[in-house]
């Protein structure tokens, strides 16, 4: 199953990269003027020749096949992520979002105009009933939801029948009037960002299952701070880390939204306005204006945890690995059940105590530093998921023990 979205449309104003997707070992970057680019896990870029001098929108992946929308109808075509080719589609309008699951490929399109596939190369367009843009589209391995704008939502099963609702319709008086930016599969679930059509009150988070539940997700504290509105914080794209929903937001900020209402956290962690994000290879790329790009393992994204997220993570199987010494395990005590790697010895050790590289991981140490420093040894010995629990002291405040 993937985890395939759109890029923010309102950022294609905006000349440098719009969307990024990661494929077979790289990323692909796409932007304005037709430009594509391969970024390695090792910051190498390498420029692809496309058949197109369109601004590109949106790229997603499913197995082999790599979609690439544009401008004007711009749709192409890879199974190598190298050599790309027109798709037999007579779109007029422009290529808005992709989205794909197994056997289904998905491109949105302006006054709800979609295109349809089953191998990627060849298309059938269908008109859906709206007036509005097709501005964001999401697959899970059972379900496809597309968006507008204007909050109409669209769910099938096989891309062929859809059923729609507008949500500021159907939820009169339970909700304020929102308007619609993206759509993101989380699994079994989508999430929706919006906002408030009338004030400008911050993203607004919703997850629903099959288009007719919707569950709101508040952002009511940041960085430990109830949220504050003057932030201006505009949602452009989302990832996620397996534990953590990681949204590139404006002003060059990615905000980490936890599970915890009261644990997300915003950082700076560019000079560029971003626009896109993607994961893999256990890294994040972020790309935007100006063709900026940089490859994450980051404090930024990572991977620090509260005890709480610490003792849910340990729940389904993550494994606690003390990084001191072995005179400081002897006198400060240890946290019980925990493996003991001295950080020296992380990059020889780990991938023969822990061999499944999905496996979670959790860090810690006296301080914080050398737990930091195991996060990144771990993740680049190709583990997905790797945290930082602090030092020793963390873990005894606040469970006594």
């Amino acid at each position: 199953m993937s985890l395939l979205f759109s890029a923010a449309v309102e950022a294609a104003d905006c000349p440098g990269y719009l969307d990024a997707a990661y494929y077979n070992g790289a990323f692909i970057a796409v932007g304005t003027g037709g430009r594509a680019d391969v970024i390695s896990l090792d910051k190498e870029r390498e420029a692809l020749s496309l058949s197109t001098q369109e601004d590109l929108l949106t790229v997603c992946t499913q197995g082999d096949v790599v979609l690439v929308g544009g401008r004007n109808g711009a749709l192409l075509y890879s199974t190598d992520g190298r050599r790309f080719e027109p798709c037999s589609t007579a779109a007029a309008g422009d290529i808005l979002c992709t989205a794909a699951t197994d056997g289904l490929y998905l491109a949105g399109s302006e006054r709800g105009m979609i295109y349809t596939s089953s191998d990627g190369l060849h298309w059938n367009p269908l008109q859906l009933p709206t007036d509005g843009d097709i501005i964001s589209a999401a697959a899970s391995e059972h379900r496809q939801i597309l968006i507008t704008k204007e909050t109409d939502v669209f769910t099938s099963t096989d891309g062929r029948n859809w059923t729609h609702l507008n949500f500021n319709s159907e939820y009169e008086g339970y909700y304020d009037p929102l308007s619609f930016s993206q759509v993101f599969n989380l699994g079994s679930v989508f999430l929706v960002v919006g906002r408030a059509r009338d004030s400008d009150s911050g993203p607004v988070l919703l997850f629903t299952e099959d288009g007719d539940v919707w569950i709101p997700w508040g952002l009511i504290m940041i960085n430990g701070e109830p949220f504050d509105p003057s932030l201006q914080l505009e949602i452009r794209d989302l990832s996620c880390d397996s534990l953590y929903i990681l949204a590139i937001c404006s002003g060059g900020r990615l905000l980490k939204i936890s599970d915890c209402v009261s644990c997300h956290q915003l950082f700076d962690i560019a000079e560029a306005e971003l626009t896109a994000i993607a994961s893999g290879g256990g890294k994040q790329l972020v790309v935007g204006a100006d063709f900026y790009f940089d490859l994450i393992i980051s404090e930024a994204l990572q991977h620090v945890l509260s005890v709480e997220e610490a003792r849910e993570l340990l729940a389904w199987s993550a494994v606690l690995i003390d990084v001191r010494s072995e005179e400081e395990r002897r006198k400060q005590g240890f946290i019980p059940h925990s493996l003991h790697i001295p950080i020296g010895e992380i990059q020889s050790r780990l991938s023969a105590e822990v061999p499944d590289p999905n496996t979670a991981l959790i860090f810690y140490c006296s301080g914080g530093g050398r737990s930091q420093q195991a996060v990144e040894f771990a993740l680049e010995l190709g583990y997905t998921s790797a945290y930082n629990l602090g030092g020793m002291e963390n873990w005894r405040v606040m469970t006594g023990d």
